[in-house]
């Protein structure tokens, strides 16, 4: 079974070459377009390496994990005062979400009946650390919409 994987008909090589073109690639748009000089650095060798030798580990561990969009989220203004009335928070501080991912609930109505703005600040702490991060300005916000772009 193990030599029938490896064998040059089969479907396992074409998969791993665009995992290597997929990471290499995405390592080379870091190099090109990072801010940070050690960012760059490790982007760089990491595309080199996956596409000459097929070696993706420094740019699947140097860059893609590495590039993590790590977020504050702040429900209306002032709304701390509120000692979580209203909140219920469905993640903990430091737990890795995907997007779609419920991480709260609140009663929209008990935040506004109470006197509090619901206007939301959403902060990427690492922006240093991306090619760029592209704000959108809905004035309303649908669930499942993007608000930000981060590349």
């Amino acid at each position: 079974m193990i030599a029938s994987i490896a064998t040059p008909d089969s479907l396992i090589l074409p998969a791993m070459l665009a995992s290597n073109l997929a990471q290499g690639s995405a390592s080379l748009a870091v190099a090109v377009k990072a801010r940070d000089k050690k960012l760059k650095q490790v982007a760089a060798a990491s595309s080199i390496s996956a596409f000459l030798a097929g070696v993706t580990e420094p740019a699947l561990y140097g860059v893609t994990l590495r590039l993590k969009k790590p977020l504050f989220i702040h429900i209306g203004m002032d709304t701390v005062k509120l000692n979580g009335k209203y909140f219920e928070a469905l993640v903990e501080a430091g737990d890795e979400v995907q997007a779609g991912q419920e991480m709260i609930r609140f009663d929209m109505e008990g935040i506004k009946a109470e006197g509090y703005s619901l206007m939301t600040p959403v902060i990427i702490t690492n922006t240093n650390e991306f090619v760029d991060v592209i704000p959108k300005q809905p004035k309303e916000v649908d669930y499942n919409e993007t608000i930000i772009l981060v590349l």
